[in-house]
C-alpha cells in the first residue's frame, strides 16, 4: 500500500515517488497495486493539470481500492483542476466502463479542492450493465459535465455539481442509471449519492429542463440539496423533474428539492416495482413568470401497464407550493391514479404536509392514504423562503402538524428519525420532514452549507 505523488511542476527524476520526484503527467503514473493512494499537487494556489480522456486508471481490489486524492500537505493543497486531453465520443474524465474499486477524493480538511471542468462531457461513464464497480466520488466540483453510470456500487458524496445550460445531444439527464441495469445484486443502499449540491438547468413556461436523477435502482438519495434554475439557453427536450426513476431497492429521503417545475419526485411504473421509500423530503415551488400548471409535487404512477406495485410508501414530507401561482392550483401526490391503476399492496401516503396553493392526495387502487394535512391557517415554519435562507421546521403555532401524525410499524422499521437525524415522538409523530421540539438542532442544509 504504497504512496505515490503527481506535481505537473516537480523538478527532480519524476519516478512518483516524492513530491519532488512526482510524476507530472498521467501518462507517466505506473506501477499501482491494490491499496496505493496517488496524491496529486494543488500547490499553494491551484494547479491544472491537462488530463486524457476517458482515463481509465489502474483497477484496484475489494477492500483495497486504489485512491486518487488531491495533496494533503502544505504547499500542494490548492484546487486541482483537470482539463480534458484529447477528444473520443464520450468525452468523460473517469470511463468507469473498464475501472473497478477507485476512489477519487478531492477533498482537504473538509473542504472540496478537486475540480472537473467543462472541456468533459461526462464526469465518469459506464454504459454497460457491469454490476461490481465499486467506485466513489468525493469532494468534487463540476460545472457542465453529468454522470452516465449503469452497475452498481458507487457513491457520489459531498460534490458540487451544475448542469450546462446546452445539452450534450445524448441525454439531457444529469445523473443518470446509478444501479440501473444490475445482474444478481439487489438491495437498498448498493450505491448513494449523499450530502451534495446539485443544480439544473430548465425554462420557465414550457415545463421543460433538465432531469437531475433519472433511471436508479439499489441507490440511496439523501440528504441532497436539488435545485432547479431558470437558463433561457436551456435546449434539451425533456421534462424538468427533481427525480424520474422506475426501479426497485430506491430510497430517497432526506433531500431538499426546489423548482423543479414538472415533479420533484416521479416514480414512474413501467414494471413489476417493489421497496421504494420516499420519506423526510421538503420540496418547495416558488418564482413568478413560472407556468406551475404541469407541477405535482410526488407522481407514482404511469400509462402503461397494469402491474403489481409492492412496499412503496410516501410519508413524513413537506410539500410548499406557490402561493403567487396564478390560475389553477399546483398540485401535491399522485399515487397510482393514471391511465393505469396497478395492483397495490403495502403501499401507504402517510405524514404528508402540505402547504400553499397545493391539494392533498389523489390516488386509486388499494393505496392507503392517511394523516396527510392541508392547513395553511395553522401551519408555520421558521422561514418560507428559498434556499439558502429557507426553513421548513415547525413553529410552535404550527398545530395542524404537531403531533397529528402516525408511527405504524411499517414506518418504524424503516425509519425513525427526522430530516435533522433527531428521533421523532413516541407515538404521535410530527407531519412533514421534520419534528417539532427538539431544541435548535443544526439543520441538514446548514450542515452542508459548511461544504457548498
Amino acid at each position: 500500500m504504497a504512496l505515490w505523488y503527481v506535481d505537473n511542476t516537480a523538478s527532480g527524476s519524476n519516478n512518483g515517488t516524492s513530491w519532488t520526484n512526482a510524476w507530472q503527467t498521467a501518462g507517466a503514473i505506473t506501477g499501482l497495486t491494490p491499496g496505493d493512494t496517488v496524491y496529486i499537487s494543488g500547490g499553494t494556489s491551484g494547479q491544472t493539470y491537462s488530463w486524457p480522456v476517458d482515463w481509465s486508471p489502474t483497477d484496484g481490489t475489494a477492500g483495497n481500492p486504489i485512491t486518487f486524492a488531491v495533496g494533503q500537505d502544505t504547499g500542494h493543497t490548492g484546487m486541482v483542476t483537470f482539463t480534458r486531453s484529447g477528444s473520443s465520443v464520450r468525452n468523460s474524465f473517469l470511463f468507469a466502463h473498464t475501472t473497478y474499486y477507485v476512489t477519487i477524493n478531492g477533498e482537504v480538511s473538509g473542504q472540496r479542492r478537486m475540480t472537473i471542468d467543462s472541456t468533459y462531457a461526462y464526469v465518469f461513464i459506464n454504459d454497460i450493465s457491469v454490476d461490481d464497480k465499486h467506485l466513489r466520488f468525493l469532494y468534487l466540483e463540476w460545472n457542465g459535465p453529468g454522470v452516465w453510470a449503469n452497475g452498481a456500487y458507487y457513491e457520489i458524496a459531498y460534490c458540487y455539481g451544475i448542469s450546462s445550460a446546452v445539452t450534450d445531444g445524448l441525454d439531457d439527464s444529469f445523473i443518470n442509471h446509478i444501479g440501473d441495469g444490475v445482474g444478481a445484486s439487489s438491495g437498498y443502499g448498493l450505491s448513494s449519492i449523499h450530502h451534495n449540491y446539485f443544480q439544473v438547468a430548465r425554462l420557465q413556461t414550457s415545463g421543460l429542463g433538465y432531469d437531475l436523477f433519472k433511471y436508479t435502482a439499489n441507490t440511496d438519495i439523501y440528504n441532497n440539496i436539488c435545485i432547479s434554475a431558470y437558463q433561457a439557453t436551456y435546449n434539451g427536450g425533456q421534462h424538468n423533474d427533481g427525480y424520474q426513476g422506475n426501479g426497485s431497492y430506491v430510497r430517497i429521503f432526506n433531500n431538499y428539492f426546489e423548482n423543479f417545475i414538472s415533479f420533484p419526485i416521479y416514480y414512474e411504473i413501467l414494471a413489476n416495482t417493489s421497496n421504494v421509500l420516499i420519506y423526510n423530503n421538503v420540496m418547495k415551488a416558488k418564482e413568478s413568470g413560472v407556468d406551475w400548471g404541469a407541477y405535482i409535487g410526488v407522481v407514482v404512477r404511469s400509462g402503461s401497464g397494469p402491474f403489481t406495485i409492492d412496499n412503496i410508501i410516501v410519508s413524513n414530507n413537506t410539500l410548499v407550493g406557490n402561493q403567487d401561482a396564478p390560475a389553477g392550483r399546483t398540485l401535491g401526490i399522485h399515487f397510482n391514479n393514471g391511465a393505469k391503476t396497478h395492483t397495490a399492496t403495502n403501499c401507504y401516503v402517510v405524514n404528508n404536509l402540505f402547504y400553499g396553493n397545493l391539494e392533498t392526495v389523489a390516488s386509486a387502487g388499494a393505496v392507503t392514504v392517511s394523516n396527510n394535512v392541508l392547513n395553511d391557517a395553522s401551519v408555520s415554519f421558521v422561514s418560507n423562503d428559498v434556499y439558502p435562507t429557507g426553513n421548513f421546521r415547525l413553529l410552535i403555532g404550527a398545530t395542524a402538524a404537531i403531533d397529528q401524525g402516525i408511527s405504524p410499524s411499517y414506518l418504524t422499521s424503516i425509519y425513525t428519525t427526522d430530516a435533522d437525524g433527531f428521533l421523532r415522538n413516541v407515538g404521535a409523530w410530527d407531519l412533514g420532514a421534520y419534528e417539532f421540539g427538539t431544541g435548535v438542532p443544526v439543520s441538514t442544509l446548514a450542515i452542508l452549507r459548511r461544504f457548498l
